[in-house]
């Protein structure tokens, strides 16, 4: 119907966000874990308002994947261990897995249990001489946290 204006209230877990007034909303790190909706108030001059609200949509909590190496320089008879840690802004951290890849292919797959501190360590294979990139990734079993995956990190094996 031509000549309606349209008014924007989000909410999260039913509660006005000051400021929160647009058509667009970006979600905010304080919005983890929250359900979101937003409240839509139409009117037109003296005809009566309508209101609708949207079904609710749940902010997942964001998660953070570190990646550490016991070496970065090592010999081919040697072996270097890699540490993950998964850390989530949830109160517990959900259950998932930990997949490590070593120069980009699947190495291993490591469970994390639900509440755990999220550590999880993995010796590397022995290798020859070459520059090494390894990289986690993890992938929770939850809706409720996103998984994330950590930056790549080298290592070196010399003769």
């Amino acid at each position: 119907v031509a000549g309606l204006h349209f008014a924007y209230r989000w909410q999260a877990n039913g509660v006005d966000i000051p400021g929160a007034t647009q058509a667009n909303y970006r979600a905010a790190t304080a919005d983890q874990g929250k359900a979101l909706t937003v409240v839509v108030t139409a009117t037109k001059g003296t005809l009566p308002s309508g209101t609708a609200t949207s079904a609710a949509v749940t902010v997942k909590f964001a998660s953070a994947t570190i990646l550490s190496l016991s070496r970065s320089v090592i010999f081919s008879w040697q072996q270097t261990t890699a540490t993950v840690k998964v850390t989530s802004g949830a109160t517990a951290l959900p259950a998932g897995k930990v997949l490590i890849t070593l120069n980009g292919r699947s190495l291993t797959e490591v469970a994390v249990a639900a509440g755990s501190s999220g550590v999880v360590t993995y010796p590397l294979p022995k290798k020859g001489s070459g520059v090494y990139t390894v990289r986690a990734s993890f992938v929770p079993t939850s809706e409720t946290v996103a998984g994330s995956t950590s930056p790549t990190k080298r290592y070196v094996v010399i003769f």
